[in-house]
């Protein structure tokens, strides 16, 4: 499944069940949408498949961006995961995921300010530059060098460093 755009279904963006062995590759799936209240969406879903390859996809605004569920073995890297409002991924087992782009240089909540991740889930090492040109576009609305990013977390949870300079009014003295 390669250069699809697909936004505003209902539920799921691509969902792959009892799929294995696919290839993902250059995918935009974004803006999917709840049917139901009580229901999440996501981008992606992989479930009780095994050996997909997601590589070089923008998966932004959904409630979920990739969910895995009974999906051992997927190969998930160099994405751009950004803007989902619940999770990036969500995964029920091992999963690597490292090497993509999670919507801050400062990799995934709890690590830095882009999008979190659930479950047993590799994320180190991370991307700190987008693979997509919406990707891009998302990080120029941040700032480059801009620690708070997204979600304004000037701790970096992973260090305890604490770094953060910021002026938000300067007052003129008389």
């Amino acid at each position: 499944i390669t250069g699809n755009t697909t936004n505003s279904n209902l539920a799921y963006g691509i969902y792959l069940y009892s799929s294995s062995g696919n290839s993902l590759e250059q995918n935009t799936v974004s803006l999917n949408v709840q049917f139901r209240q009580d229901m999440q969406t996501y981008g992606v879903c992989l479930q009780s498949g095994s050996n997909n390859t997601l590589s070089g996809n923008t998966i932004s605004n959904n409630s979920v961006g990739l969910k895995t569920i009974s999906s051992p073995g997927n190969s998930i890297h160099y994405n751009d995961i950004f803007a989902n409002t619940a999770n990036g991924l969500e995964s029920n087992v091992n999963l690597d995921a490292t090497n993509n782009y999670w919507g801050s240089k400062h990799g995934p909540k709890p690590y830095g300010s882009g999008n979190g991740y659930l479950g047993p889930v590799t994320v180190r090492p991370w991307s700190k530059v987008p693979f997509t040109q919406a990707g891009a576009a998302y990080q120029a609305t941040l700032g480059m060098d801009d620690y708070c990013g997204f979600c304004g977390d000037p701790v970096n949870m992973s260090t305890g460093a604490f770094v953060y300079a910021h002026t938000d009014i300067k007052v003129p003295a008389k």
